[in-house]
């Protein structure tokens, strides 16, 4: 019943729970996760390539929006501490 469910209607797309994770962090997650549905679903082999390249990319990005997001997180606090 689940399943049915999520095929109609589909999921509901979760807000980051961390706010410093970026939109484009998050399309190339959505691709990511396309690939290996897709080897679950209709076992097509992956793009074994594009599959490293998009977890590496994904590594990358996140440790640059982390430190982006600390970055900002400490100039609100010093402006907040004057």
């Amino acid at each position: 019943m689940q399943t049915s469910a999520n095929n109609i209607i589909g999921r509901a797309c979760k807000k980051p729970k961390d706010q410093w994770i970026s939109e484009e962090v998050l399309d190339l997650v959505e691709k990511r996760r396309n690939i290996a549905k897709q080897y679950i679903l209709i076992h097509l082999r992956p793009d074994r390539k594009q599959f490293n390249w998009l977890t590496k990319e994904i590594r990358k990005k996140l440790k640059r929006d982390k430190t982006t997001g600390w970055n900002n997180n400490a100039k609100k606090l010093k402006r907040s501490s004057r």
